[in-house]
């Protein structure tokens, strides 16, 4: 059983709350120890990484699943030594997907599967929890 880390916890506290619950659910028996370094992105800070292509989008003309507060995607790692092997990311990313899916009814979706960008270390929710944060104006 893995627990989180005091920064991994300040990460998740910027996340919708139904990420919080799948996250502090699958961290319980993930297969393998892993980390959240990344909630709610600034403005400012989507748009340095938009600016070194680190992003497709910009935050100004449209914002990120990250832009939005709460936070509607989070940006992963996993512990050890080598970060960001893709192998251990997918199967941490399929776990959280599976709990997601089976116990809290949520279709995660996880950047590793994208066709034009593979963002190993992002999961996000489905677009109408995005649509919904749009109408409400929570940014």
């Amino acid at each position: 059983m893995y627990y989180f880390s005091k920064n991994s916890k300040a990460k998740i506290a910027e996340l919708h709350p139904l990420l919080q619950r799948i996250l502090y659910r699958a961290i319980e028996d993930s297969p393998f120890d892993f980390g959240v370094h990344q909630g709610h992105r600034s403005i400012e800070d989507q748009k340095k990484a938009y600016d070194k292509g680190l992003s497709k989008i910009d935050g100004i003309h449209r914002r990120g699943y990250h832009n939005y507060k709460p936070a509607l995607a989070f940006d992963y790692h996993v512990a050890g030594p080598d970060i960001w092997d893709k192998e251990k990311l997918k199967a941490v990313a399929d776990h959280i997907k599976k709990i997601g899916k089976e116990e809290f009814n949520v279709e995660l979706t996880w950047g590793g599967e994208w066709k034009h960008l593979h963002d190993w270390d992002h999961i996000q929710l489905p677009y109408q929890f995005r649509k919904e944060a749009e109408e409400k104006k929570l940014y």
